[in-house]
């Protein structure tokens, strides 16, 4: 395999601006799917070459770093359209709170995941369990490019799911699914099994709710009503485009805050570079109801004439830069106690299938309950319609700090909502 710094030098010497990101992975993932028990096992290496020259980018991928690669992306580039956006950046330089997110190896936390998956697994009371997936991760990712940049990042993630329902006679509940990540080996089940029993026994009975006005969303149903809206929402090229619900100062006359961030405690999005190899860090997108910040890459904050704020992401090495926030945490003024005479919705569909552009939605919740303060029983046949706009204006309030969880890029607690139709 070819040198990497050297091949970098010597596009530079040819005129090309040039950026290599390469990325080794490796994993074990346990799954006990129906009784059916498996392991899979994966090493990858891959590269992901991208030039510039004249405003033309060319970019290739492959397994292996080789002149077949190289040769690739600068025919690419030649046969590309010109825009001047197109630059690699140059080095912002040196991290200056660069943190360690690499906590364990894969090969040295094989049995502690076969023991996490027999804690998992273990019979739960009246309920049965349909699935269990238990996966540990290393990722290592380098950047290098001709103007600069040269970092390296290693992570870890340990991830766990459970799946499971209660079943009596010809009736079955909704499947209640919890899933986990941290950065960190944790040491036993007991939280998220204990939360599982808990929302089966929520939803045992099931009925037409009462009518309300109020629907209080938990950590994990706002990640699934509301991550797909923050991630276009906020993007510096939907608002170039116009094609975001959200503007640039505008005010949602409400006290609730998000600030994309980093550097959140074992969050598995939780990075110190960007996938343009730049320095990330803390936005707040929103204070107080006011829209502050959009999320830009070099491209967009080119494109767009606005601060480039290193918010690159790619899905891997096969990918060029996109956009994309880290862990996006949600606060308010406002902190009680918020679930008593509303709907609460754990899980939701529809949500990707909103109008992005105008923010207009329909929910179907899948897993649902009515708290009357007194008790809870399982909702069914429930949608629930709005726009983000309004969905984020109606937040009033949120559940205490210390009962804020990480969902699918989201870190929140309960909140409940005025102003949304529930039919």
């Amino acid at each position: 395999m070819l040198d990497y710094y050297a091949e970098i030098d010597k596009l530079g010497k040819q005129g090309f601006q040039a950026e290599l990101m390469v990325e080794k992975f490796a994993s074990l993932k346990r799954i006990d799917d129906t009784g059916e028990s498996f392991s899979l096992n994966r090493n990858t290496l891959g590269h992901g070459l991208r030039v510039i020259k004249g405003g033309k980018q060319g970019f290739a991928s492959s397994n292996t770093f080789d002149q077949a690669l190289i040769d690739g992306a600068k025919n690419a580039c030649s046969a590309a359209k010109r825009d001047k956006s197109n630059v690699i950046p140059a080095s912002d330089g040196v991290h200056k709170n660069a943190r360690n997110f690499f906590k364990f190896k894969v090969e040295d936390a094989t049995e502690k995941s076969a023991d996490f998956m027999s804690q998992l697994t273990a019979p739960l009371g009246a309920a049965t369990i349909t699935s269990a997936t238990v996966s540990i991760f290393n990722t290592d990712i380098k950047i290098i490019n001709t103007e600069g940049v040269d970092v390296r990042e290693l992570s870890s993630a340990f991830t766990y799911e459970l799946n499971a329902n209660y079943r009596k006679g010809n009736k079955v509940t909704p499947e209640i699914s919890e899933y986990r990540a941290s950065q960190s080996l944790l040491s036993n089940a007991d939280e998220i099994r204990a939360c599982v029993k808990d929302k089966i026994e929520a939803v045992k009975i099931q009925r037409k709710p009462p009518k309300v006005d109020t629907v209080v969303f938990t950590p994990k149903g706002a990640a699934s009503a509301m991550v797909y809206f923050l991630e276009s929402s906020f993007s510096g090229r939907e608002l170039y485009f116009g094609t975001s619900p959200l503007s640039e100062g505008m005010n949602l006359d409400c006290k609730l805050s998000l600030t994309d961030d980093p550097t959140v405690k074992n969050s598995i999005p939780s990075v110190n570079f960007d996938d343009e190899g730049l320095p990330r860090k803390k936005i707040v997108l929103m204070e107080e109801g006011i829209i502050k910040n959009f999320l830009y890459n070099t491209y967009w904050s080119l494109k767009a004439s606005k601060e480039n704020n290193h918010s690159a992401w790619r899905a891997d090495h096969r990918s060029t830069p996109g956009i994309s926030p880290t862990t996006i945490v949600i606060s308010t003024k406002e902190e009680k106690s918020v679930t008593d005479g509303a709907l609460v919705v754990d899980e939701v569909m529809g949500s990707e299938s909103g109008d992005s552009t105008t923010g207009e939605f329909s929910l179907t919740p899948q897993v649902m309950w009515y708290d009357s303060g007194h008790g809870k029983v399982g909702a069914k046949d429930v949608m629930i319609r709005g726009n983000f706009k309004n969905l984020l204006a109606g937040i009033e309030s949120m559940s205490y700090k210390n009962k804020s969880a990480y969902y699918g890029g989201v870190m929140t607690g309960d909140l409940r909502v005025n102003g949304l139709s529930v039919s």
